[in-house]
Parts: C-alpha cells; structure tokens; sequence
C-alpha cells in the first residue's frame, strides 16, 4: 500500500482527545486527526516526529490526520484501516501459503453479529473469515495487542469461534505496522479478557497468524510471518 506523495513532517505536541492530536509543523501549530483508539502513550510523546497526510475532503473539521510516527529505529504507521488494506493486497496475491489456495477476498464483511475485515472465497473451499488487528505497541521485540481494552475485539472473536462451530473456516491475523517485533503475545495486562479469549479460540480452531510489516513513508508492505505465544 502507498501513501500520497505529499506527507508533511512535524512535531508531535498533545492528544487533546482521543481523536484528536496537535502537531508543530514549522512556524505553524496544526491540529489532526488520529485514526487510531489506541493508547499510544509509548508512541506518542512530545517531540516525537510524525507524519501527516493532508485530509482532501473540504467539509472535515481537521485538515490533516497523522499517520505515522518516527520511532527513531524504525516507522510506525498509527492508521487503523491500512492493516486489513495491506493483508487484503497481501493475501489477494497468493503469496501467504496459509490462505495460497484461497482466489476471491471481500471486504467488510457481516458474520455472526460482527463486521469482519475480510472473507476469502475459493472454489470446493469453506469460506474463511478473517478479522485482522493492527498491532502498534511494542516492548522488547514482543508485540503486543490490544494496548487498551477492546470489547469489540472481545465480540468478534466470540464470533469466530461461532462461525467454527459451524464448519468455517476462521482466522485472526496480527498486522505489526513495525518492523522490530519478533514474536507476538496477547497483552494479558491490557486487556485479559480479550488475551483469554483468543487462547480458547485458538484451542476451538481458530487459527492465529502474526505478520511484520516494512513501514517507510511511501508506504507499507508485508515483512514476514513472526512467531506468535499465547
């Protein structure tokens, strides 16, 4: 996936609210947008460089939003709906040999009282649900999800394990937005219940799939698989 050419480098100041962050561009202080609910509090700290992309729709409260952070080793992208754009690209090409014999991906998809990122089709196959999670947090070479807790998150794996019961074909995938991460763990601390709930999905046969990503500031691309502990 790649970004627009024109991303504007800057300082990052406070998070006002939750979507809402205020950068120092220059001579000019600007507000942005966030598409992110994380926590970010090991990210997003003042004078962190960050990268925004200039927002084209005229009727937006925010000219901007900010999509990157430079964490001096390395890019992480903070925007939450390019992980299940790059798994899309990245699974549509056949090139993951988990899901390789899989030919048709859909988007957005209605499931089991959930909207999952993905469905993959392929003839004489079960269709294969996936819910991917951006992952952005962390802590030596161990990434880590969720960094706040997520009930949504909680649902849709409940979902998962449903639509298992019935004979799907199910899957969540963990999309490092960094490169420095060479393992995956749900964060107990985090959010228990959800790191709970993922052990018995997996037990149940949900299959659990962790993924690194290069970030530069043209753009994100799939790394490598990571090994994934629960």
């Amino acid at each position: 996936m790649e970004f627009p050419a024109d991303l504007i480098p800057g300082r990052f100041v406070e998070r006002p609210n939750r979507f809402l962050t205020v950068v120092d561009c220059g001579r000019r202080r600007v507000q942005a947008h966030l598409p992110n609910t994380g926590r970010l509090r090991e990210i997003l700290v003042p004078g962190r460089t960050v990268y925004l992309t200039p927002a084209h729709n005229p009727n937006r409260k925010t000219r901007f939003s900010l999509i990157l952070a430079d964490l001096d080793h390395g890019l992480v992208c903070l925007d939450s709906g390019v992980p299940p754009i790059v798994a899309a690209q990245h699974f549509s090409s056949g090139d993951f040999i988990a899901f390789a014999d899989y030919d048709t991906v859909r988007r957005e998809v209605g499931r089991f009282g959930s909207r999952y990122d993905l469905v993959l089709t392929g003839r004489e196959l079960p269709e294969l649900i996936i819910e991917v999670k951006g992952v952005t947090l962390v802590r030596g070479g161990r990434a880590l999800f969720p960094d706040a807790p997520t009930e949504r998150g909680r649902r849709q794996i409940e979902g998962l394990i449903e639509a298992r019961k019935k004979g799907l074909r199910t899957a969540v995938v963990f999309m490092i937005m960094r490169s420095d991460a060479n393992l995956f763990q749900p964060n107990t601390e985090g959010d228990p219940l959800f790191s709970h709930g993922l052990k018995r999905a997996r037990e149940m046969g949900v299959e659990v799939y962790a993924l690194s990503c290069h970030v530069t500031t043209r753009g994100v691309r799939m790394d490598r698989p990571i090994e994934v502990v629960l």
